[in-house]
């Protein structure tokens, strides 16, 4: 194919539950296959820009001076740090990173960037981004997911992961620059709500504790190794603790945000909120759902005396996502449901909303005025922050694979493609602006667009053909569904003049049809392929 020359993309569409950013108050921006779409609140796209490199991995946006910096996926892979709007490149980072980066954060300033490179370096980096430095590089070991930035203390970085969290705090002497962590351990599912957890306040079996001390003792004291050791019980406590919380089972930390005050907010796979103290480490349980349940025997909590708090609503993966604003603490997840709780009132509910599918990404915008949300089924929702109920939907593109795509006739400006679940999209060729979707009622395998006619015709899963009218592009009708087969349409094909149409079925059967929607499809000729 080099030696036909390299097609350039001109642009790229869909949402596939990535992370939504806010650039600016009326503008998103996500990854779009090796692209990145810059959305309006509106749903108007205004761009789709290629990446500069091989891909697009995380991103990152500093709404203050509207930078985007994002990871190409490769090896060896850069971070490239853009303007918008143009998309001109204003800086590139080379790291250590030999794979993979798997998060970006910018401080509030856009001065620094933090990135979390994967296996096999598992490295915390802080850039500079002006200069393109590297101001410290520590590996954290594996199990990291997420990253932020206090955006108070840019010196102060989180890290969480499905078995820790970690405080990051940058210090610095002349030339010198170091990382140093603040473990926190995890508070066990059991944990009461508003119990501060800490280190000292996990408890340790002491009978172990002296039966591995004497049992120590005896065995070094029988080989000759007996020393003195200033601190033993110290030692000991520590190997305890260790298998202590091994064996316990703890919270799973899902999302993080930061909140006023330097306090890091994280989410929990089983619906757990908690409150962590950036200086001091301190851990807080806002929410813990698996305990409000156990202590009123699984029954709903009793709201007619007062407002309906979070202990009611959360459960299991309520808060894969979060975000806080002045007005309280905005989470979603698998559930469908978005929340707003009154951080300074017992967890409170300001608002809800509820969507059929599950939400995959929640992104605040500069002002806080708007909560844009990206579901599973690869809808974009965006919102007013004080009244979720004002609600509109910026983009629709289901998730689904793409079986087919084809250019609606010659001379049109426009292409249609075809997704499994039944999804017939109109889109314009210059620009990529959607123009109309049409919902099949049936699994779809394969389609054809006959240049003789302004259609599309569709192959299902269970052997049917649906010719679509696109007469008017912007409002696809169904016009026609027929049986021809007894499995699925695996594909569609029309001569060169689109007189002719023949479909090849998955047993193999071969079937010839006049091509023209007038016509009803009808069979000129049946055959079965052979091996």
């Amino acid at each position: 194919m080099d030696s036909y020359g390299k097609l350039k993309l001109s642009w790229s569409i869909g949402y596939n539950r990535s992370p939504l950013h806010f650039i600016d108050d009326n503008t998103l921006v996500f990854a779009s296959g090796s692209s990145l779409t810059f959305l309006r609140t509106t749903g108007e796209i205004v761009c789709s820009a290629p990446s500069h490199g091989s891909g697009v991995g995380p991103i990152a946006v500093c709404k203050e001076t509207q930078t985007l910096a994002y990871a190409e996926v490769t090896l060896r892979p850069l971070i490239f740090l853009t303007k918008y709007p143009g998309n001109s490149i204003e800086g590139t980072l080379k790291g250590s990173a030999k794979l993979e980066y798997t998060d970006l954060a910018f401080s509030k300033n856009g001065r620094q960037l933090a990135s979390l490179s994967g296996i096999p370096d598992f490295l915390l980096t802080i850039w500079d981004c002006s200069g393109g430095e590297v101001l410290s590089e520590t590996p954290v070991g594996p199990g990291g997911a997420s990253i932020t930035i206090n955006p108070l203390n840019w010196k102060n970085v989180s890290l969480i992961g499905p078995q820790r969290i970690t405080l990051w705090t940058l210090e610095q002497c002349g030339p010198q620059t170091i990382q140093s962590p603040i473990e926190i351990h995890l508070p066990e599912l059991t944990c009461p709500v508003g119990h501060p957890h800490s280190l000292d306040s996990a408890p340790v079996n002491a009978a172990a504790v002296e039966h591995k001390l004497s049992g120590k003792v005896d065995k070094m004291a029988s080989e000759g190794t007996l020393f003195a050791v200033p601190d033993m019980t110290s030692v000991m406590y520590a190997e305890s603790y260790n298998e202590f919380a091994a064996s316990r089972k703890m919270v799973v930390p899902e999302s993080q945000s930061w909140g006023p005050q330097q306090t890091l907010y994280v989410g929990c796979r089983g619906g757990q909120i908690l409150a962590v103290d950036s200086e001091s480490g301190a851990v807080t349980i806002l929410a813990n759902p698996q305990v409000i349940k156990e202590k009123s025997g699984s029954e709903e909590e009793d709201t007619s005396s007062g407002p309906q708090t979070g202990h009611a609503v959360l459960g299991e993966g309520c808060v894969q996502v979060m975000g806080v604003t002045k007005r309280g603490l905005f989470t979603g997840g698998q559930s469908g449901g978005v929340w707003c709780f009154d951080l300074a009132n017992n967890l409170n509910v300001l608002d809800s909303w509820r969507n059929d599918s599950s939400i995959a990404s929640l992104a605040l915008s500069p002002s806080c005025n708007r909560l844009a949300l990206g579901t599973s089924n690869g809808e974009i929702h965006v919102m007013d922050s004080t009244h979720l109920s004002t609600t509109s939907c910026a983009a629709r593109h289901d998730y689904s694979p793409i079986i087919g795509v084809d250019v609606l006739r010659p001379g049109t400006s426009h292409c249609v493609t075809c997704r499994a679940e039944g999804f017939v999209q109109v889109w314009e060729i210059q620009g990529g602006k959607h123009t109309s979707t049409l919902q099949l009622p049936y699994k779809c395998s394969s389609l054809v667009c006959p240049s003789s006619s302004s259609s599309a015709v569709v192959g299902t899963a269970k052997g049917s053909l649906c010719v679509v009218s696109l007469v008017d592009p912007s409002q696809p009708k169904l016009v026609l569904t027929r049986r021809m087969h007894s499995s699925a349409i695996t594909s569609l094909r029309c001569d060169q003049y689109s007189r002719f149409m023949a479909s090849l079925a998955h047993t193999g059967s071969v079937m010839v049809y006049k091509a023209s929607p007038s016509t009803k499809c009808a069979v000129l000729g049946h055959t079965v392929r052979q091996g």
